[in-house]
């Protein structure tokens, strides 16, 4: 999965979990927590002695790696939630140029995602199943869509 992210060209640093004592050669940086897994940020945060600007949550994929946040050193982390962004955007900006900002940025970034997805289509049960089996077994490429047809 971070040979695709790094193929982004977004991100200054990609890392995959083990190896986040990489990050100590980060100046500063934001940590978006996607997994939920306490000792994970809590490694981050000890590698980024001072470093941490801002930490978003953002899931709880690892809900089941359990562990606490509240000892993290500040900035504590901050749910972030898409919606709420939204409405707060809206009462500084307007309907119109939330809409507005919505459309151009949706415009660059299907420009983006055209050149890192491939799409695959397929028809009928048959197609879905195979697609199915193929993700449970975790060998779907990351950089693959899929769009079944019934």
């Amino acid at each position: 999965m971070s040979a695709l992210s790094k193929k982004t060209g977004l991100y200054d640093a990609v890392l995959a979990y083990d190896a986040i004592n990489g990050l100590g050669s980060l100046a500063e940086a934001v940590l978006i927590d996607f997994a939920g897994n306490a000792a994970l940020l809590q490694a981050a945060y000890a590698a980024l002695p001072d470093r941490v600007a801002q930490c978003l949550r953002v899931g709880v994929t690892h809900h089941d790696a359990g562990g606490e946040t509240a000892l993290l050193p500040d900035p504590k982390p901050v749910w972030f939630f898409a919606p709420n962004a939204a409405t707060a955007l809206i009462g500084e900006i307007g309907q119109e140029g939330f809409n507005a900002a919505v459309a151009a940025q949706w415009t660059g970034f299907v420009a983006v995602a055209a050149g890192l997805i491939h799409v695959e289509h397929g028809q009928g049960i048959e197609a879905l199943q195979r697609i199915w089996r193929t993700q449970v077994a975790g060998q779907a490429a990351p950089d693959t869509g899929f769009v079944v047809r019934l």
